[in-house]
């Protein structure tokens, strides 16, 4: 993967915002650079796949650049949720998750399993909480996805959530469908290949005239 830093010094810099803003206790360098080199793995893995401006380098790989923020945001979570998944550290998971709040709005707690390939775009006052998430994942800004009552949204994959949508509680999405800006969906439920719009007492499913997800993917 191309990156703006060396690895090395990417690394150095992640590690020294923990340290500087988390100085109540320090974990070992060791530690946090091994969370990290996972984190670039699966930040390749995913951005490999995204057509978007930024995303790819001259010679078809994928790029990270500690300066675009929803790249950084999708790496923080990476980071979050493989030092709990991987090793095991919610602390560390913890900081990881608090940086992205910070940096980012972006609300997406270490435990919760986004799928191995999303993209974020703008990701500022994004919830993503317990859910099953398919691959192929694009989230837009202050989009919430969450629980009701213990039960949980199903995302199929090739999802699109625009800006301000809900997806909440018991909502099984098929492959293929855009939820439409401001739309709110409570414990309901989206056909393959379908464009939902409106409100939660009348939401409207239409068949999509066109893949929303292609332009994102290749």
């Amino acid at each position: 993967m191309e990156t703006s830093l060396p690895i090395s010094s990417l690394t150095s810099y992640y590690r020294e915002l923990i340290e500087r803003e988390f100085p109540d206790a320090r974990h070992a360098p060791a530690d946090v650079d091994r969370v990290l080199r996972k984190a670039f793995e699966r930040a390749e893995h995913s951005f490999s796949h995204i057509i978007l401006a930024g995303y790819r380098c001259a010679n078809g790989g994928a790029r990270f650049s500690h300066l675009h923020g929803d790249q950084s945001a999708a790496l923080y979570y990476f980071a979050a949720n493989s030092a709990w998944r991987d090793f095991g550290d919610d602390e560390l998971a913890a900081r990881f998750f608090l940086l992205n709040k910070r940096h980012n709005a972006l609300v997406c707690m270490y435990d919760t399993m986004l799928p191995d390939i999303f993209v974020l775009i703008h990701t500022v006052g994004t919830v993503l909480g317990k859910a099953t998430y398919g691959n192929f994942l694009a989230v837009y800004q202050n989009v919430t996805v969450g629980s009701d009552n213990g039960r949980q949204p199903v995302i199929g994959e090739h999802a699109v959530l625009y800006g301000g949508s809900m997806v909440v509680g018991a909502c099984n999405l098929d492959a293929n469908v855009a939820v439409s800006a401001g739309t709110v969906l409570i414990n309901f439920d989206c056909p393959a290949d379908s464009v939902v719009a409106g409100n939660a007492g009348t939401p409207l499913v239409k068949a999509r005239k066109r893949h929303f997800a292609e332009q994102y993917w290749g």
